[in-house]
Protein backbone atom coordinates (compact mmCIF):
# COMPACT_ATOMS: atom_id res chain seq x y z
CA UNK A 1 0.00 0.00 0.00
CA UNK A 2 1.29 3.21 -0.99
CA UNK A 3 1.98 6.04 1.92
CA UNK A 4 0.00 9.16 0.07
CA UNK A 5 1.54 12.33 1.47
CA UNK A 6 1.97 12.06 5.31
CA UNK A 7 1.66 8.07 5.70
CA UNK A 8 -1.26 5.89 6.55
CA UNK A 9 -2.97 6.03 9.28
CA UNK A 10 -5.40 2.62 10.56
CA UNK A 11 -8.05 2.92 12.41
CA UNK A 12 -9.74 -0.41 14.20
CA UNK A 13 -13.17 -1.34 15.40
CA UNK A 14 -15.01 0.66 12.34
CA UNK A 15 -18.22 -1.78 11.83
CA UNK A 16 -20.90 -0.76 8.83
CA UNK A 17 -22.73 1.41 11.40
CA UNK A 18 -19.50 3.58 11.87
CA UNK A 19 -18.56 3.83 8.47
CA UNK A 20 -22.12 5.39 7.08
CA UNK A 21 -22.23 7.36 10.21
CA UNK A 22 -18.15 8.68 8.82
CA UNK A 23 -19.72 9.11 5.13
CA UNK A 24 -22.50 11.12 6.16
CA UNK A 25 -20.15 13.15 8.50
CA UNK A 26 -18.00 13.91 6.09
CA UNK A 27 -20.33 15.21 3.01
CA UNK A 28 -22.35 17.48 6.35
CA UNK A 29 -18.96 18.99 6.57
CA UNK A 30 -19.11 20.11 2.73
CA UNK A 31 -16.94 18.02 1.45
CA UNK A 32 -17.26 16.07 -1.72
CA UNK A 33 -17.23 11.57 -1.37
CA UNK A 34 -16.68 9.57 -4.08
CA UNK A 35 -16.05 6.09 -4.90
CA UNK A 36 -17.00 3.10 -2.91
CA UNK A 37 -14.31 1.53 -0.83
CA UNK A 38 -11.99 2.74 -1.31
CA UNK A 39 -13.75 6.12 -1.42
CA UNK A 40 -11.98 9.61 -2.34
CA UNK A 41 -12.64 12.64 -0.23
CA UNK A 42 -12.01 16.05 -1.05
CA UNK A 43 -12.29 18.27 2.16
CA UNK A 44 -12.45 21.44 0.60
CA UNK A 45 -9.98 22.43 3.37
CA UNK A 46 -6.39 23.27 2.46
CA UNK A 47 -6.62 21.04 -0.18
CA UNK A 48 -6.67 18.31 1.89
CA UNK A 49 -7.62 15.17 -0.05
CA UNK A 50 -8.28 11.48 1.56
CA UNK A 51 -8.56 8.27 0.35
CA UNK A 52 -10.11 5.84 2.84
CA UNK A 53 -10.35 1.88 2.21
CA UNK A 54 -12.93 -0.59 4.68
CA UNK A 55 -12.05 -3.99 5.49
CA UNK A 56 -15.58 -5.31 6.00
CA UNK A 57 -13.70 -8.43 7.66
CA UNK A 58 -11.36 -7.03 9.88
CA UNK A 59 -13.34 -3.62 10.46
CA UNK A 60 -10.24 -1.74 10.15
CA UNK A 61 -10.63 1.47 8.21
CA UNK A 62 -7.10 3.00 6.38
CA UNK A 63 -6.64 6.79 5.89
CA UNK A 64 -4.28 8.11 3.07
CA UNK A 65 -3.52 11.60 2.66
CA UNK A 66 -3.35 11.88 -1.26
CA UNK A 67 -3.24 15.37 -1.78
CA UNK A 68 -2.20 18.48 0.81
CA UNK A 69 -1.36 22.34 0.55
CA UNK A 70 2.27 22.20 0.75
CA UNK A 71 2.23 24.61 4.33
CA UNK A 72 -0.51 22.16 5.90
CA UNK A 73 2.01 20.55 8.23
CA UNK A 74 0.64 16.36 8.44
CA UNK A 75 0.57 16.47 11.77
CA UNK A 76 -2.05 19.12 11.68
CA UNK A 77 -4.35 17.33 9.60
CA UNK A 78 -3.99 13.91 11.76
CA UNK A 79 -4.37 15.84 14.81
CA UNK A 80 -7.66 16.57 12.82
CA UNK A 81 -9.11 13.27 11.88
CA UNK A 82 -7.52 11.42 14.62
CA UNK A 83 -9.91 12.80 17.47
CA UNK A 84 -13.10 12.68 15.74
CA UNK A 85 -12.81 8.61 14.48
CA UNK A 86 -11.96 8.19 18.07
CA UNK A 87 -15.59 9.43 19.17
CA UNK A 88 -17.05 7.35 16.73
Amino acid sequence: MRSGKCGVQTYPNITQQKMNFILNALSNEGATVTGSNPWFVDTHKFGVRLEGNWNEDTHILTIIVTDKNFLIPCTQIWNSIDPLLQQV
